[in-house]
């Protein structure tokens, strides 16, 4: 047999170490992980290492991380009651975002209540400040007036679990304040030399390259920072694919190295006979070692740009000492000595992105190899082709590698990848050298920086400036797509890496490895559609937060949303944070049907992005229509008229599944919350929910009171357990085993009353919020069997 070229003894057991560190958080996707990298170094045509060795290599990994990831402490139950009193912190870091919002980290944080008593908080504390009114420095000691919240919310099955991202750091608090009242510095800390002077060349650059999202995106370019971005031209950086424009990584690691030739190139110029003490690729590398590293350190050592710059360094060490250099060592180096140095840095997503699309190029270029071997000797203009080959070649090459990971965390697909063609070149080649080279003058020379600064965020104001006008006429569009669940992500890495390789096995191990491929990608969707198929109802209701929407699956892989949840904030898009994640968790973008019980924006606001990127059956309501705009453009675009349903429609979902309408009658007088749909859910005659919206105690009670049929298996408590939802007749006459409460964790209502919640538990119903539950779903095999209950947490 034919042993594969391919990755060395320790690079195969450092892949099974990561895999048993991956298990820690997802125990099932890492033990398959393992599976699949001795499953592939067998099918290589190897038999070392063997399999004890990658078993303790994934234990090892696994302690190594399990003994890093902090431990989760005891939140104080008094959090949730909203006390009177402050916040007090030392600073530990500080990041300015985009929209003039800052996110401090705090330590040593205390609750320090109105009476003069303090109280410890457990770990760490992210505070979000709104249009700050000044920047607290490191090791300073804070004080403001905001109320502490658990970190996480929004646990929804198959969806980001924020409370894991925040453990990573060590937090497990936030906090939120605007504007500078009710802030202040208790003890300050002075600036260190270092950070004077960081703070010194961002200003500069600033003011040399301008104002506005052009100079914001010059900053960008030199040190990673967006915040002096507008973020309506962020998104449309974001939607055209070029996101990566801004994000340090080896991309601008590679245009610090190259000043390093450059210099060396001049340095010849002027002296050749140094060439003869110093080859010049050996000075160049020289001279990018310090370069290298001020850049590593303005950059803040991001993930993404320390495992560049490690990788600089090893291919740099290499060189210098006359040894070969292989760019996939290079890359296990970078990331062997990461992980050592923090094992809980393979949950980046920076990280997994950079390292992914450099494999990417490492193992698919070379496939193009007979392309520009065909190029060679095509006449002196062959340079020109080639080029444009291969740049096409490394921007698709980056971009396939990447595609699990960007399904899998975005769930969306953007269309616009020609933009790369156009805009990276320009950028690259013209705009950063312009932005570096002003940056490395602006504060010494600025009659050199700033030209240079500024001629630099011209090209960037054209970049700018013909997004917008794309985006004007609907070409900048991006579309949702089916999540994949981690065997086809799996399944998709193991078919892209053995790719490099696989052409030279043996046929029969070709086709064990292709075999083995089809497997992981193909299973899923085959379990898909035999769950689909089952006679099986659900109802779910989501974790929106302070707000409320409902999830109906019928047999046959038919979905309805009842309510789409919805925030106040107008730069948070619920739809698309939430929503859309959730829905397209292994599923299309598709649902058959959307309902509002009301057009308040807690329950609208979130359907927003719905109407303009899936594919909706139809849209029903009570009649009134969200005011807000953004609701009226998407559902012209939806292109669907909406349905108005009355008390005694039933509207079939499926056969012997239908929704009844109890609520409100022809003739209604009253609009808002009192005008909410009420519906039932039936299943050949058995009532298995009933979902009110937000109707209050007296539209509650005149149902209680009309003798038509209520009895519901679950009955989602209407205005998130608010008072106005006390209605014990109406509880007695349901009858419900369960409650639902759509509510966020520590809300300053008081959501749910306690009076609801015992009025329910009088009335034999369990209760359950998705301030504590997360998600929560209701699961009947079959109108006469007994159903399940099932919460995320």
């Amino acid at each position: 047999m034919i042993a594969a070229p391919g990755l060395l003894p320790w690079q195969i057991l450092f892949l099974a170490g990561v895999c048993g560190a991956w298990a820690v958080h997802d125990p099932a996707a890492g033990l398959l992980a393992v599976f699949l990298t001795i499953a592939g170094n067998r099918i290589a045509g190897r038999s070392s290492p063997r399999f004890f060795f990658f078993l303790l290599a994934a234990l090892a990994g696994f302690a190594f991380t399990w003994l890093r990831l902090p431990s989760v402490p005891a939140i104080p139950d008094w959090i949730d009651q909203r006390p009177k009193g402050v916040l007090a912190g030392k600073v530990i870091s500080m990041e300015e975002k985009p929209g003039n919002r800052l996110e401090i980290l705090l330590e040593q944080v205390q609750f320090r209540f109105s009476d003069g008593k303090t109280a410890p908080l457990p770990g760490r504390l992210v505070w979000t400040w709104q249009d700050p009114a000044f920047r607290p420095t490191p090791d300073s000691s804070v004080i403001l007036h905001a109320q502490p919240h658990p970190t996480g919310g929004f646990v929804n099955p198959g969806t980001t679990d924020w409370s894991w991202r925040w453990r990573l750091k060590g937090v497990f608090l936030r906090a939120y304040t605007l504007g500078g009242k009710g802030v202040s510095v208790e003890t300050d800390a002075p600036t260190s030399a270092l950070e004077n002077w960081r703070a010194e060349l961002r200003n500069a650059i600033l003011r040399g390259a301008g104002p506005g999202s052009s100079g914001g995106m010059v900053l960008g370019l030199v040190t990673g920072e967006r915040f002096a971005i507008a973020r309506d031209d962020l998104d449309r950086v974001r939607r055209a694919s070029l996101s990566h424009l801004l994000a340090v990584s080896g991309m601008n690691l590679a245009a610090v190295a190259a000043l390093g030739w450059a210099v060396s190139w001049l340095l010849g110029l002027i002296w050749s006979g140094i060439y003869l003490r110093l080859p010049r690729p050996k000075l160049a590398v020289a001279i990018g070692f310090p370069l290298v590293g001020c850049y590593l350190w303005l950059g803040r050592f991001e993930p993404s740009l320390t495992r560049a710059a490690l990788m600089f360094a090893a291919w740099g060490v290499l060189l210098l000492l006359g040894r070969p250099r292989v760019l996939l060592d290079g890359l296990f180096f970078a990331l062997a000595a990461m992980f050592l140095w923090d094992p809980l840095c393979v949950f980046d997503v920076g990280l997994q992105l950079s390292a992914m699309a450099v494999a990417g190029l490492i193992l698919l270029l070379p496939l193009a190899k007979p392309i520009f071997t065909h190029l060679r000797g095509k006449g002196p203009w062959r340079w020109i082709p080639a080029l444009l080959l291969g740049w096409v070649l490394v921007t698709l090459a980056a971009q396939l590698a990447v595609l699990p990971i960007q399904f899998a965390v975005f769930g969306e697909a953007s269309p616009h990848l020609y933009l790369n063609l156009l805009w990276v070149p320009v950028v690259e080649w013209i705009a950063q050298p312009l932005a570096y080279l002003g940056a490395l003058t602006v504060i010494w020379l600025p009659t050199v920086g700033d030209p240079l600064l500024a001629a630099s965020a011209q090209v960037c104001s054209l970049m700018l400036g013909s997004l917008k006008a794309m985006d004007a006429r609907g070409w900048l569009t991006v579309y949702p797509v089916q999540r994949p669940w981690q065997p086809e992500v799996l399944g998709y890495m193991l078919l892209l890496g053995g790719s490099a390789w696989a052409w030279k096995l043996p046929r029969a191990t070709m086709l064990s490895w292709l075999g083995l491929c089809l497997l992981l990608l193909a299973t899923p969707s085959l379990y898909r559609v035999w769950d689909q198929s089952r006679e099986r109802v659900r109802l779910t209701m989501l974790d929106v937060g302070q707000g409320q929407s409902l999830l109906v699956e019928a047999p046959g892989g038919r979905r309805y949303l009842v309510d789409g949840g919805g925030t106040l904030s107008s730069t948070f898009d619920l739809g698309r944070a939430v929503l859309a994640p959730v829905l397209t968790w292994g599923r299309p973008p598709v649902l058959d049907g959307m309902v509002m019980s009301h057009p308040d924006r807690d329950h609208t606001g979130g359907m927003v992005s719905l109407l303009s990127s899936f594919r909706v059956g139809f849209l029903a309501g009570n009649g009134e229509l969200p005011a807000p705009e953004d609701f009226r453009n998407a559902l012209a675009v939806s292109g669907l008229r909406p349905l108005i349903w009355r008390a005694g429609d039933s509207i079939a979902l499926q056969e012997d599944l239908s929704l009844e309408v109890l609520h409100p009658p022809d003739g209604f007088a009253k609009r808002g919350n009192a005008a909410s749909l009420v519906l039932r859910l039936v299943w050949r005659g058995r009532g298995l929910a009933l979902l009110p919206g937000d109707a209050g105690s007296d539209v509650l009670a005149a149902l209680a009171d009309s003798g038509i049929d209520l009895s519901a298996d679950v009955l989602a408590i209407p205005h998130h357990g608010s008072r106005t939802a006390l209605a014990p007749r109406l509880y007695e006459r349901v009858q419900a085993k369960w409650a639902f409460i759509s509510c966020g964790r520590g809300n300053s209502f008081g959501f749910p009353s306690p009076e609801v919640v015992r009025a329910l538990e009088n009335a034999g119903a369990q209760v359950f919020s998705t301030a504590y539950n997360g998600a929560i779903s209701a699961t009947w095999d079959s109108p006469g069997a007994s159903h399940s209950i099932m919460h995320m947490r």
